[in-house]
């Protein structure tokens, strides 16, 4: 007896097409693998990723500010830094700008957007794209909610090839791909977080920002630490200079710490404990105190006397009000 498919239900029957399952695929290593990459190499390893699914000789991931044609932090695949700089400086001869920030999430190519004829003569080919040996590029941009920049990626194709346009296949391809990039980037980031947390002993909240102090991602309790601190704070820049922030600011009741992150600053902040009181010193000693090192194993250890070590665990002993290594080892597991 025949099976009738009701046509409405077709389509869903049909297997999907070798390309979509293949853009499908990368999709899921995105997400599968990103966490297990190197944060700071994440995009640079994204974009490989690409290579299998479109055709393309050079790529750029950057992040920056549409309205003050300032480049935030960017990932150059197979063109030189310098091309940064040129692109900052060709913006008044470059209509795709406005194009992007006007049609987030659409890809453009930009000799189809000329005409192939006019492209290679415009001023925008001839001054930044000529120099690098590009002679396509498609491109898409749309803003992050979180930093307010603008996201974009751009592929380009040189002239060590036959030139050929981005087909309209592929530039559904980037279409679809980019809000997965975007998306695997910030879960990457969060994902990496509990690695890069150093704080001992009390809850701290991460972030990322650039050298503008502009949030790219952040933990929901930095930003409510932040609101807390700064009352009418909302970001995306944040309330202090990463730069010159030293390791402990106490003025607005929270401390920071900052390390570089590739071209990015990751910020950690936490409020502090009766545990901060304590040096460095004091705080690895009383660490090792007390999860049972003896105090002869710490001298060993540290390569200090043992007179030096039992000047430590009184100080801390006095800081943190106990007077036992059990009182002490209590102290630091449940309530920092």
């Amino acid at each position: 007896m025949p099976t009738h498919v009701n046509p409405a239900n077709r389509d869903r029957l049909r297997p999907r097409p070798l390309r979509e399952r293949h853009i499908d695929s990368c999709i899921e290593r995105l997400y599968r693998d990103g966490p297990d990459i190197e944060i700071e190499d994440f995009r640079s390893w994204a974009l490989k990723l690409l290579t299998p699914h479109i055709d393309f000789d050079a790529a750029l991931w950057l992040y920056g500010d549409y309205a003050r044609v300032r480049i935030h932090s960017a990932t150059l695949q197979g063109l030189p830094e310098d091309y940064l700089a040129r692109l900052v400086e060709t913006q008044p001869v470059n209509p795709v700008s406005d194009l992007q920030y006007t049609n987030p999430g659409r890809a453009i190519c930009v000799s189809t957007l000329y005409g192939a004829e006019a492209f290679r003569e415009s001023a925008l080919y001839r001054q930044l794209y000529r120099p690098y040996g590009i002679e396509e590029v498609l491109t898409i941009a749309a803003q992050n909610e979180t930093s307010g920049l603008s996201s974009l990626v751009s592929l380009f194709r040189t002239r060590g090839h036959r030139p050929r346009p981005f087909s309209r296949q592929t530039i559904r391809d980037l279409e679809r791909l980019f809000p997965q990039l975007i998306g695997a980037a910030s879960n990457a980031y969060f994902r990496s977080f509990a690695s890069k947390r150093s704080v001992r002993h009390t809850r701290s909240y991460l972030s990322t920002c650039d050298q503008y102090g502009c949030l790219h991602e952040a933990e929901q309790g930095f930003l409510e630490l932040m609101a807390q601190a700064h009352p009418g704070w909302t970001g995306p820049r944040l309330p202090f200079d990463p730069a010159s922030d030293s390791a402990s600011n106490q003025q607005t009741g929270y401390r920071v710490r900052v390390s570089a992150l590739a071209d990015l600053y990751l910020i950690e902040a936490w409020l502090p404990t009766a545990y901060d009181e304590l040096t460095a010193r004091e705080q690895l000693v009383a660490d090792l105190f007390s999860t049972g090192a003896s105090q002869k194993e710490i001298s060993r250890k540290l390569q200090i006397s043992l007179a030096t070590v039992a000047t430590y665990v009184q100080r801390a002993y006095g800081k943190l009000q106990v007077n036992s290594r059990d009182a002490l080892n209590r102290l630091l597991q449940n309530e920092f």
